[in-house]
């Protein structure tokens, strides 16, 4: 052969291949061996399931024989790789200091003065190399626990780690109670007969909260694999409630239907549901109002997935469909219909992208339902890192406002009506931080919600008090909630139902906390929805105090059907009404109501 022809031979093949790498991404989804990588944009073709594999091979089986053999399998072919979840210094610090908010009180104890004394050594030991900013905090603050005096602080080193004093007129303490519950957690009456269940350690466990406030283990025969999260709902409309767990490292989820009394069916695989997507999160919502929920998935290495429920309870994945593309990174997720036209909106935190704020734009066909992203029309800066977002009433017109993080700190958009979000900031007086969570609560009864801001690890959280509606006072170190611990998630209730707020969070070393306010609290009245409630229910109460003053405050049912609503010092109940999403009063309004009490509504 010749030389000029071996030349055009290769030639060719140069051609040949870069016409392949050309359009590799295209035919990608078509190669057996590999997976595509999928990029903002909106796949022109319904992209191909990722799990296919695992799905073919675990057809037909139920999900505990498949996680089962999947960690058999794992633990007969061990994989080297860095360990996970080794506590990093912060978190070994946090777990050594005194479980106790700043600054430490007198007869607050480290939990390991031992490991305290090492690593204060260590830190002077290197005094001749320069300090970080967050390590000279840190040495501070082991300092402070073990009582040592600022004088054996080299100047330059020392630190006041006193949060910024704060006036002591606010009368309201928080009790830090014992609390037996593990990361994940949920409560809900699961099994019917009135009372509340805390499914702790990823669905494995249960407690009842006895009188005396004490968690109570009682049997639980739900779940046999723990999960990384658990979702409550009445996804069948059986008026029980059913639990979705999520797993990740590749584990399925699984969906467990209520059999009406606390015994639990895996229907994971019956209703559609299967999958191998290693699950960050989910929600419930009925996007396209029909009567069914449907459920939103996100992971953090693959796309948003909304499974549609249909009449025959069974789910079909239509985020695709819905030009709803989130391509991975998923990490918070919170729904509330905030323009009041009965359909879900919901924010969304995406590690990597932009965060989304997105209002649900209603079709009488659900395949044309669609979400229109307003999250960039408010001027927030951009950002890709994920921060949570959080839905509540700041000053009790009706219409729930939205506080988030942006440009390093928090940021309050105050809803004026029909979903028309306007930022102020810098009129309500929140502090210049970021966020790991967020939680709203009424911590006196006054009738407006105060709100927890959880921070990172070894710097304190807030409590800002909700000054009537028109600005937050922050009272972190006068009612003693100001702890060094991350916030990850929180639940807001009245356990006991006494009128007192119990804020419940999860940490992100899987603590769970439980704070309780104690002191001079206003009156209330206690609503519960049975029969068929729904989420968006409204519950209006008017309430006139000694000096005939009247208070509106409404409240928007989401995900718990139960709430305590604090009435100040109202004399009288004027009117209680529920209104349920569409407009109509299932019941009628209740007048004339004494305070301090428990009330229900049953929806028919």
């Amino acid at each position: 052969m010749s030389k000029q022809a071996v030349i055009r031979i290769i030639a060719g093949l140069l051609v040949i291949a870069g016409l392949i790498l050309s359009s590799f991404e295209s035919i990608r989804p078509l190669i057996p061996w590999g997976n595509p990588i999928f990029t903002e944009e909106i796949p022109k073709k319904r992209p191909p399931r990722l799990d296919r594999r695992m799905m073919e091979r675990f057809a037909g089986l139920e999900v505990d024989e498949i996680i089962s053999t999947i960690l058999e399998q794992r633990a007969s072919n061990p994989v080297i790789a860095p360990p996970l979840g080794v506590p990093s210094r912060k978190d070994n610090l946090l777990a050594s200091l005194p479980d106790a908010p700043l600054p430490f009180p007198d007869e607050a104890t480290p939990a390991d003065s031992d490991w305290l004394r090492e690593f204060v050594a260590t830190i002077q030991n290197n005094a001749g190399n320069t300090l970080s900013q967050e390590e000279i905090w840190q040495l501070n603050l082991a300092m402070s626990a073990l009582k040592i005096e600022d004088s054996q602080i080299l100047e330059d080193s020392r630190r006041d780690t006193s949060p910024p004093t704060e006036s002591d007129t606010f009368a309201i303490r928080f009790t830090n109670k014992p609390v037996a519950l593990k990361a994940p957690f949920c409560s809900g009456d699961f099994n019917g007969d009135g009372t509340i269940e805390f499914v702790s350690k990823g669905g494995t466990e249960a407690f009842h909260l006895d009188t005396s406030g004490r968690f109570v283990p009682i049997p639980w025969p739900a779940v046999t694999y723990p999960g990384n999260g658990l979702f409550p709902a009445d996804y069948d409309n059986d008026g029980d409630l059913d639990l979705f767990v999520t797993r990740d490292n590749g584990l399925p989820n699984s969906m467990m239907r209520n059999r009406g009394d606390g015994n639990f069916d895996d229907v994971t695989t019956d209703v559609g549901l299967l999958s191998f997507d290693s699950t960050n999160l989910a929600v419930w919502l009925d996007f396209d109002q029909d009567g069914f929920l449907d459920l939103m998935v996100g992971s953090e290495e693959l796309p948003l997935e909304l499974y549609r429920q249909n009449k025959l309870a069974t789910f079909e994945p239509v985020a695709w469909d819905l030009k709803l593309w989130i391509p991975r990174g998923t990490r918070f997720a919170e729904v509330a219909d905030i323009n009041n036209d009965q359909v879900p909106d919901f924010y969304l935190g995406i590690h990597g992208l932009q965060n989304r704020l997105y209002i649900g734009q209603r079709s009488s066909n659900s395949a044309n339902w669609r979400f229109k992203n307003i999250f960039q029309d408010f001027n927030l800066g951009d950002s890709s890192l994920s921060v949570p977002g959080h839905f509540f009433d700041f000053n009790n017109n009706g219409h729930l406002d939205f506080l988030t993080v942006a440009e390093g700190r928090i940021k309050l958009l105050q809803n004026t009506g029909e979903g028309r979000l306007t930022q102020i900031t810098e009129e309500v007086s929140l502090p210049e931080t970021t966020a790991t969570a967020f939680g709203s609560f009424d911590v006196d009864n006054d009738g407006y919600q105060d709100l927890l801001i959880g921070t990172d690890t070894l710097e304190f959280n807030h409590i800002l008090w909700n000054r009537e509606g028109t600005d937050f006072r922050d009272i972190s170190v006068t009612s003693e909630g100001n702890f060094l611990d991350k916030p990850v998630q929180v639940m807001v209730n009245d356990l006991d139902v006494n009128g007192q707020a119990d804020i419940i969070y999860t940490t992100s070393s899987g603590n769970v906390r439980w704070l309780q306010p104690t002191g001079p609290l206003g009156r209330w009245i206690h609503i519960s929805l049975t029969g068929n409630p729904k989420n968006g229910t409204k519950i209006t109460v008017i309430s006139r105090d000694e000096d005939w003053i009247l208070q509106r405050i409404p409240r928007t049912i989401r995900g718990d059907f139960s709430l305590t609503i604090g009435l100040g010092e109202a004399s009288k109940v004027e009117s209680l009404s529920v209104t349920l999403p569409d407009g109509t009063e299932p019941t009628e309004p209740l007048s004339f109501l004494e305070p301090d009490q428990k009330i229900s509504f049953t929806i028919p």
